[in-house]
This record gives C-alpha cells, sequence and structure tokens, in this order.
C-alpha cells in the first residue's frame, strides 16, 4: 500500500518530494496522508502545510479521486483545501475516516481558532461519494470564551456527536455553561441541522 500511495501522491502532484502548490494565491506544501478505494477509486488524501504561518492563515487536507490507468493513476478530481486546517499554516491535525454516518466513508475532521481569549470550533464531515466529495456545514462542538468580553464570557460549553442512525440523523449534545441537544438530519446529499440555526454561541 505504500508504494501505491506514493505512485498516487506522484501522479497527484505531478512529481516527488514535498510540492508547493499556490491554492488561493497562498502556497501549501503537501505531504502524502493516506490512500482508501471507493470501489475501483482510489482517493488520496494529502495534509499541506501553509508556508505562511501568520495566525489567522490555514493549512488543509487536499483530497484527490484517481482511477488506474496502465501501471499507474489517473487523477479524476482535484480538490485541494476542501478540508480547512487551524491557525499558524496547521493542516487539519484531528482528522479520521467513519463509515457511521453514510452510506460512503466521510473524512470527519475536528478544528478550532483562539483569538483574543475567546475559542469556538466544530466538526466537518466530508462524504467521499464515488462522484465528489461532499461536505456538511460546520457542527460546532467548541466554546470558550476567556476574553472579559460579552454576553457569554466566561462561558465554556463543549459539544458530542451521539446518536448517530446512519444515512439519517445524528444528535450534539452540549454541556458545560449550557446544556442542550440539537439534531443534524440528512437532506440529499449533505446532513443540515434542523431549524437552521445553532444555539451554540460563536466568537
Amino acid at each position: 500500500m505504500s508504494e501505491q500511495r506514493a505512485l498516487a501522491f506522484a501522479t497527484a502532484f505531478g512529481g516527488e518530494g514535498s510540492p508547493v502548490v499556490e491554492v488561493e494565491g497562498e502556497r501549501l506544501r503537501y505531504s502524502p496522508g493516506r490512500l482508501v478505494w471507493i470501489g475501483d477509486r482510489a482517493v488520496l488524501l494529502s495534509p499541506g502545510e501553509n508556508l505562511d504561518k501568520c495566525h489567522a492563515c490555514t493549512g488543509a487536507l487536499a483530497i484527490h479521486y484517481l482511477e488506474p490507468a496502465e501501471e499507474g493513476f489517473r487523477v479524476t478530481g482535484t480538490w485541494p483545501a476542501l478540508v480547512q486546517g487551524s491557525g499558524y499554516g496547521e493542516p487539519p491535525s484531528d482528522w479520521s475516516l467513519s463509515g457511521e454516518f453514510a452510506e460512503y466513508p466521510a473524512v470527519v475532521e475536528e478544528g478550532g481558532y483562539t483569538a483574543q481569549g475567546c475559542t469556538s470550533g466544530g466538526v466537518t464531515l466530508t462524504e467521499l461519494r464515488p462522484e465528489r466529495p461532499v461536505q456538511s456545514g460546520l457542527i460546532r462542538t467548541i466554546y470558550s470564551n476567556q476574553s472579559g468580553f460579552g454576553a457569554n464570557n466566561g462561558a465554556e460549553i463543549d459539544g458530542e456527536i451521539v446518536n448517530i442512525n446512519k444515512g439519517v440523523s445524528f444528535d450534539v449534545t452540549y454541556s458545560g455553561s449550557r446544556a442542550f441537544t440539537e439534531t443534524w438530519v440528512r437532506r440529499g446529499d449533505t446532513f443540515q441541522l434542523r431549524g437552521g440555526e445553532t444555539r451554540m454561541p460563536q466568537c
């Protein structure tokens, strides 16, 4: 698998080594991550470090779809920054593949951002469907306001995804300064928050 991954990576980025790619005006250096198969299609997941290390600069997890061609691969789709990382140029660090949510595996990534004493963040689900990856909206799971400002100053709220009904819905239970539950339901190719607006504060 490691040789297959190396071949897929070289095909996706046009050569060996750690390529630097310009994405929306920013330079990201990618490295091999993981190669998975969805039927007869290969999906390459490659973390990319943003070479600009500023606080608000994010890395990413690139997604390439490939299919076998002769003795190697041919790229059929490229999404270089669909899964975003956190600040200081870092790629997503807390991500995994899960088959619990939908028919096809999903990249589950959790990240947060801190500014002036307030932290917020959440989980993204990116389902690796055969034709293309499909990402649901941000599921907010992190809030900590120690900034000294605002109505929610001092609040600490954590969310946990529970009660997963594959392909149908899941709940997010919140605890800490507030306790409540929100439900996400499947609509078309994505999960959407029932009611459309979260009760979770954000910075």
